[in-house]
């Protein structure tokens, strides 16, 4: 039997709004992105949850299973434009009333999600305006980063930080 979720509940779509917001944030329909599934549990749920699970199958696709727990390499994902497309036709005019169209969402309203996702996800960096940075390989690394450029930029803008450098690829001489 197939799960299928109640659009009409507004836990639901709380789920699936944050769901949109991450996958539009951080992975590309194209360009692949690593990812361990314990981040994608922490944005999706933990995929024995039906929802998450059906979340997970609707938007995410993998396209490099191969993983090594040992040196920390994940699999790679890409995310499915057919799949965001039913998401959100699915979820209606239940995510946002204004200028949503019912059959195909707008690029102005996914980026909306992903901006939405970013705020509340990284608030309280973004206020104080006090990072937390990780050390990996002799390099800091602070996970607002990772999220995909056109987002970062409006999302940095909004609060205030109007300066920033995006090296995509850099290495020293």
């Amino acid at each position: 039997m197939s799960y299928n979720p109640n659009f009409a509940d507004a836990r639901i779509i709380r789920r699936c709004k944050k769901a949109i917001g991450f996958t539009k944030a951080l992975v590309s329909p194209t360009k692949p992105t690593a990812m361990s599934s314990r981040f994608i549990d922490k944005h999706y749920g933990i995929s024995s949850n039906k929802l998450s699970k059906y979340l997970r199958d609707l938007l995410l696709v993998c396209v490099d299973d191969s993983f090594n727990m040992d040196s920390g390499q994940c699999k790679k994902y890409i995310y499915s434009e057919t799949g965001m497309n039913f998401l959100v036709g699915s979820l209606g005019k239940n995510i946002k009333e204004s200028s949503y169209s019912t059959s195909l969402p707008s690029v102005l309203h996914l980026k909306e999600q992903a901006l939405e996702w970013a705020n509340e996800t990284y608030e309280e960096q973004l206020k104080s305006l006090d990072f937390e940075y990780e050390e990996k390989t002799h390099r800091l690394f602070n996970p607002i980063q990772n999220i995909r450029s056109e987002t970062r930029t409006e999302l940095l803008a909004s609060h205030g930080l109007e300066h920033q450098y995006d090296i995509v690829c850099c290495a020293p001489t």
